[in-house]
């Protein structure tokens, strides 16, 4: 359950934010002007998206996690690729930051765990393991598997899973590729999850089909397996 919180958060909130990752992970995006976070998204793109809906400004919002077994704070999100603001990769490069994002994030989710430790973190740990190569062919064999079945209805609860499962290989692939590959990224998951919001559009499944297969056949490109790749 996506949450935003403005006050030291409640065991039973914790609980409901760590839903989404089976209690191992809250993915956050943390408000550093107003001290405030959104927690409990699927993808840290959903946290910022509440945040500037609630009034925040883009520039004060960064991407974080909480790990509630382990009471860690996390640094890397998609979210935080600013060269506006003089941060190149995944992580949070600024130690002022930093500091800043950790202190909010202990200050309003730091209460005792009483959970299960479950696997979602360690599945990513292991997808996180695998060759770039192969995971950027993992993704566009699931944007290849949209493009297949977005113009028939009767697949669109699929699609509609398929397009949270590309988002977070998205998110999953990011700490490994290329640099020089990450904006791109970064893009593929915005319009994911722009789909998703909007899915089923009847008018649209042409372009939703032509598109996620062109994403599909660049990113085999990008991993160079495909003739021409990058």
């Amino acid at each position: 359950m996506l949450l935003v919180i403005r006050e030291p958060a409640t065991v039973e909130q914790v609980r409901q934010m760590g839903e989404a990752f089976g209690g191992t992970l809250i993915k956050l995006a943390v408000d550093v002007a107003r001290g405030i976070l959104a927690g409990g998204g699927e993808l840290h793109a959903d946290c910022e998206r509440a945040l500037l809906e609630d009034g925040g400004r883009q520039e004060d919002i960064w991407g974080a996690d909480w790990y509630p077994p382990t009471r860690e704070v996390g640094f890397e999100s998609l979210i935080n690729i600013r060269p506006r603001q003089q941060n190149f990769t995944l992580e949070l490069q600024n130690p002022d930051l930093r500091d800043q994002v950790e202190a909010i994030v202990r200050r309003l989710l730091d209460v005792p765990f009483d959970g299960d430790i479950k696997s979602v973190r360690d599945v990513r740990e292991r997808y996180q393991a695998l060759d770039w190569h192969q995971q950027l062919g993992n993704l566009a064999s699931t944007l290849a598997r949209i493009s297949t079945r977005a113009s028939s209805p009767q697949y669109d609860a699929l699609v509609t899973d398929l397009l949270r499962e590309a988002a977070l290989l998205v998110e999953w692939s990011g700490p490994t590729i290329p640099a020089d590959f990450w904006l791109e990224l970064a893009a593929m998951q915005r319009e994911a999850l722009a789909w998703r919001r909007l899915w089923p559009l009847d008018q649209a499944r042409s372009l939703m089909a032509l598109q996620t297969r062109h994403q599909s056949d660049r990113l085999l490109q990008m991993a160079g397996l495909l003739e021409g790749g990058k």
